[in-house]
């Protein structure tokens, strides 16, 4: 597994004021955060380390994944919440690709 070093960047203020459908559950007395999409874990946070957090991505195959060092424990949460509406927007396109070709196939007929 990869380390990376990233670095820190605001929040765009329409997601700090929207919902997210990330679920966050910590365990381990908060030395771990757990990223929930859908009922199944994708990410998790752990920390601090040295005054860093250390995400992993877990929606990728094993060797694929790699490690992200954030300084805080909110930038972490930040990658993922912006990852999370990045997927929710390219489901919600291919949905309104799949009913446009529903529609033009069922015209063709």
């Amino acid at each position: 597994m990869f380390a990376t070093r990233t670095a820190s960047y605001p929040v765009p203020v329409n997601l700090m004021n929207s919902a997210s459908a990330v679920q966050w559950k910590t365990q381990y007395d908060g030395r771990l955060v757990v990223a929930h999409l859908d009922g199944k874990a994708i990410a998790g946070i752990s920390g601090p380390w040295a005054d860093e957090f250390a995400l992993t991505w877990w929606h990728l195959p094993p060797a694929l994944r790699r490690l992200e060092i954030y300084a805080s424990l909110d930038d972490a949460k930040n990658v993922v919440e912006l990852w999370s509406r990045r997927m929710q927007n390219v489901v919600g396109e291919l949905r309104v690709d799949d009913c446009a070709r529903s529609e033009s196939a069922a015209a063709l007929h």
